[in-house]
C-alpha cells in the first residue's frame, strides 16, 4: 500500500532527475558555445583584417582600416546615382574623402600587410576585371593599373588583346611591394593560340 509519505519521495526523486538533465543538458550547450567560439578565434586569427587577400567591399559592415589607421575604404550605396555603388577611400583624422569610385557590379579590396596600400578588383563587366592598386597620401593618391604592371614585368603580355574575355585580379599580397596576380583568359581570336589560359603570375608594384 502507498503512503502519503511514498508520494512525496517521488516527488523528490522526479524534482531530481528533473534538475540532473538540465544540469545536463547545460553542461552540453556550455561545450558547444566553447567550441564555436574557439572555432571563430582560429578563423579569425587564419584570416586577419591584413591578411592580404581581397574581400568583397558589399560585403563590410564596416569601413576597413589601412594598417597604419590612418585611412579607411567603405561602400556607399546611392539608389540616386547610377551606379547606385560606389567605393569611397577616406582620411580618418579628417573624415574628407580621398577619392570616390563608382562600380556597377562588384569589387573586392585588400590593403597591404603593413603598408597603407590598396589592392582594388573592379569586377566591370561580364567578361572584364580590372585591378589597380591606391596609394593614398595627405595630398590626394595615385593609382597604379595592373594591367600595365603585368604586360611590363611577365611574358604574359603578348597574350593580351587576343582573347574575348580576359579576367585579370590580383589575388593576394605577397608583402607590401609584391602582388600575385590571377589571369584567366578564354574565347581565343586566333586558331594559333591556346584557347585558354589559367595562370599566376608575380608583379612588383
Amino acid at each position: 500500500m502507498q503512503t502519503p509519505g511514498d508520494d512525496v519521495t517521488l516527488d523528490a526523486r522526479a524534482a531530481a532527475r528533473e534538475r540532473s538533465r538540465v544540469t545536463d543538458a547545460m553542461k552540453t550547450q556550455a561545450r558547444s558555445f566553447a567550441t564555436v567560439a574557439a572555432a571563430l578565434l582560429l578563423l579569425a586569427a587564419s584570416n586577419p583584417p591584413h591578411s592580404g587577400r581581397p574581400i568583397p567591399l558589399l560585403r563590410l559592415r564596416s569601413s576597413l582600416v589601412s594598417p597604419s589607421g590612418s585611412y579607411a575604404v567603405e561602400s556607399h550605396i546611392d539608389a540616386a546615382r547610377q551606379p547606385p555603388h560606389w567605393l569611397v577611400l577616406r582620411q580618418r583624422a579628417s573624415g574628407r574623402s580621398i577619392m570616390t569610385l563608382p562600380y556597377p557590379r562588384s569589387i573586392d579590396v585588400a590593403w597591404a600587410p603593413t603598408a597603407d596600400r590598396l589592392l582594388v578588383n573592379d569586377n566591370q563587366e561580364s567578361n572584364l576585371t580590372f585591378s589597380i592598386v591606391i596609394d593614398p597620401a595627405s595630398d590626394g593618391y595615385s593609382e597604379i593599373d595592373i594591367g600595365d604592371l603585368v604586360a611590363e614585368q611577365t611574358p604574359v603580355r603578348a597574350l593580351f588583346r587576343k582573347y574575348g574575355h580576359l579576367y585579370l585580379s590580383g589575388d593576394r599580397w605577397i608583402d607590401d611591394h609584391r602582388l600575385l596576380v590571377h589571369i584567366v583568359a578564354f574565347d581565343a581570336l586566333s586558331a594559333a593560340i591556346p584557347r585558354s589560359i589559367d595562370r599566376f603570375v608575380v608583379v612588383r608594384v
